[in-house]
């Protein structure tokens, strides 16, 4: 029979082994991989595309400058645990402000890309930073959905 100590080791050893899979596990976790073009405005990096491969609800995307407009362009969603026609998820614009709470532009909720198509949002009239994306929401599963997108492209100029 094994003594209380081996026991209570082993004990030890399989709570601390689930409290780091549930640690893990309440992560976003997500890839990306990006091409980014230089404009010719001393903001840098403005325009990008990439795509989003098992991201959770708090999926951050890259920053980029902005000074006005900005459109998150995504195409080819998928979404684990739903069924397509089902699909959509929730982008929130923000601008990433250093030592203070960033600020949210409102968020937009993106269907079409479940289905074969486009999903757009657009903001305006926002100040010049840093901004980014987040996703605060897959199909209403709170932390249990992941999304992926094939497309991913973050445009700034609103001429086009």
């Amino acid at each position: 029979m094994p003594s209380t100590t081996y026991r209570v080791r082993a004990r030890i050893a399989v709570v601390s082994g689930v409290l780091a899979l549930s640690c893990l596990a309440g992560t976003p976790v997500a890839s990306a991989a990006s091409s980014a073009q230089e404009t010719g405005s001393s903001l840098g990096v403005r325009n990008w595309t990439s795509y989003i491969e098992g991201a959770r609800v708090g999926f951050q995307s890259r920053r980029w400058e902005d000074n006005n407009y900005s459109e998150v362009i995504f195409r080819g969603c998928n979404s684990y645990f739903t069924p397509i026609s089902d699909g959509h998820t929730d982008v929130e614009l923000r601008q990433d402000i250093n030592n203070l709470p960033d600020r949210s532009w409102g968020s937009k909720n993106f269907t079409a890309c479940f289905d074969g198509g486009t999903s757009r949002g657009e903001w305006t009239g926002l100040a010049s930073g840093n901004h980014f994306f987040e996703i605060i929401g897959i199909n209403g599963l709170g932390s249990l959905g992941t999304l992926s997108v094939d497309h991913v492209t973050v445009d700034t100029t609103l001429g086009d």
